[in-house]
């Protein structure tokens, strides 16, 4: 069982200790006053709802969950646990007056030591050189998935801050890192892998991708990107750098 202690401060909200949860894997909940008592307005966002215990274990079995909880709601008079699979926002909350008694604990917004924020989200260069799938394990093992570039800008922003480096040989095509982009279900039918959403853009290297020359095609499934913003197209089975990409919780 995987050991969590439970920080708590003097103060106090309606009677209630302001308390943060984190367990040695590094998952944090901490108090949200703003969303006490919330009517939620999807019943989705409940993972799981358990009936008769505490607070701590309520947190506990968020834990368990890894990536799969990121918030709780807790009632102490109900001795009742509601654990979130997603944090609540204005639009998450439905009409009707509030339901007295909960209070509410969240996975903490932002970035984490060693992830950038760039707009919404948070990314992170994985220092070690991996297959496509390992890279992918990699980037789930963090609660996050290989990145998806949806502008030309973000292409551009990721391969400045991860990807071009003073050690960079000078083929292009040896400082790369993955992406979650590739066509290994369908051949030529590129997409994203984390929503399995068909590309909307790309921004290919001149001469790419491979699905122009039918005796590489085949064998180049997975989608990296060079120092230059731009992608390329090779083996699945090649070992590079990777980056890793999951929301920062925030709006701006």
């Amino acid at each position: 069982m995987r050991s969590f202690y439970i920080a708590c401060s003097l103060s106090t909200f309606m009677g209630t200790l302001l308390c943060s949860f984190s367990d040695y894997c590094g998952k944090k909940l901490e108090r949200d006053t703003e969303y006490d008592n919330a009517v939620m307005a999807y019943s989705s966002y409940i993972r799981e709802e358990i009936l008769e215990v505490n607070l701590a274990s309520c947190a506990r079995k968020c834990f368990t969950y890894r990536c799969g909880c990121l918030a709780i709601l807790y009632n102490r008079r109900m001795q009742s646990c509601k654990l979130l699979s997603a944090r609540l926002n204005p639009q998450s909350i439905g009409p009707g007056p509030p339901v007295e008694g909960w209070v509410y604990y969240t996975t903490p917004k932002g970035c984490e030591p060693g992830w950038v924020k760039y707009r919404t989200h948070c990314y992170l260069i994985g220092q070690t050189e991996v297959t496509w799938i390992e890279a992918k394990f990699e980037c789930e093992a963090r609660c996050s998935h290989l990145v998806e570039i949806e502008t030309k800008e973000e292409s551009h922003w990721l391969a400045e801050t991860f990807v071009l480096k003073d050690t960079c040989p000078s083929n292009l095509y040896d400082c790369v890192a993955w992406t979650g982009g590739n066509d290994r279900r369908i051949e030529g039918k590129y997409h994203w892998n984390d929503r399995n959403l068909s590309m909307t853009f790309t921004n290919w290297y001149p001469g790419q991708p491979s699905i122009g020359y039918p005796n590489q095609a085949e064998e180049k499934d997975c989608i990296d990107l060079f120092r230059n913003g731009r992608w390329n197209d090779r083996p699945c089975s090649h070992k590079s750098q990777y980056i890793c990409e999951k929301s920062s919780g925030q709006n701006v």
